[in-house]
């Protein structure tokens, strides 16, 4: 299901939706003093800045590493399978590779198109 899950991902064409224009996180605390992260990503087409955004919803996240949010630059959003790792929780690594904006281990994500 992982594998499947990233080559679902990697056919849609991703790389055009580079311009990062929202991102929200949800933290939601246990009874047992721990915390859960959501994060959702949307992405602008940066040909088309105005039409329809990819959405992308990771649950679980952990070791966030956001970077200038500012500088312009596109990203790039890469996905691996890391549930060979042993981290608990963690089966996914996503990871901005042009502009290093973005990264994070979650334990599931999805993704969709939505209009504005």
């Amino acid at each position: 299901m992982t594998l499947l899950k990233i080559q679902s991902y990697e056919s849609f064409d991703y790389s055009k939706y580079g311009l990062l224009t929202r991102l929200d996180f949800q933290r939601r605390f246990l009874e047992t003093d721990e915390s859960l992260v959501d994060l959702e990503l949307e992405l602008a087409n940066h040909a088309q800045p105005t039409g329809n955004v990819l959405i992308i919803t990771a649950k679980r996240v952990s070791d966030l590493k956001i970077g200038n949010l500012n500088s312009g630059e596109t990203i790039l959003l890469m996905i691996r399978d890391i549930s060979s790792y042993g981290l608990e929780f963690a089966r996914y690594r996503v990871k901005d590779e042009e502009a290093n904006v973005l990264e994070f281990n979650c334990c599931d994500f999805d993704f969709s198109l939505r209009s504005q």
